[in-house]
């Protein structure tokens, strides 16, 4: 991502899909967006439908399906009384995401959104990438 560019992201529920008309996840789709600030970058997220005044733990995978390998650790989100938040991160995001692609390193890291006390227990993940400026 080069200086005054952004990165649109849209985060599902983990089990997104209907089972008998009625959807199996109580969480809502969910939004993030990346921007450039140079040597750093920046990431918001914004979700709802999540349980109120709860705590969920941010992170950067390797994979965008479970068990997603490696987790990086990237903010809290904590919910309001109605079940939405929003959160923001900012660091050196290119390199946790692979952007130097470093041997070993995979070359595109993924968005999930877990139970803060439980990693196993996702309710966003990353759905799609769409670039801008």
């Amino acid at each position: 991502m080069a200086i005054g560019h952004s990165l649109h992201l849209s985060l599902c529920p983990r089990n997104a899909g209907t089972a008998g008309g009625r959807d199996r996840s109580a969480a809502r789709p969910g939004i993030s967006g990346g921007h450039s600030l140079g040597l750093l970058d920046l990431v918001q997220i914004a979700a709802e439908g999540l349980a109120p005044t709860s705590q969920y733990q941010v992170y950067l995978a390797e994979s965008d399906q479970a068990p997603f390998g490696k987790l990086e650790p990237l903010a809290v989100l904590k919910t309001n009384p109605d079940g939405a938040g929003i959160v923001q991160a900012i660091g050196p995001l290119k390199t946790l995401a692979g952007g130097g692609a470093a041997a070993g390193v995979p070359a595109h890291r993924f968005l999930i959104v877990s139970e803060v006390k439980d990693p196993s227990q996702v309710v966003l993940r990353q759905a799609g990438v769409s670039g801008g400026h």
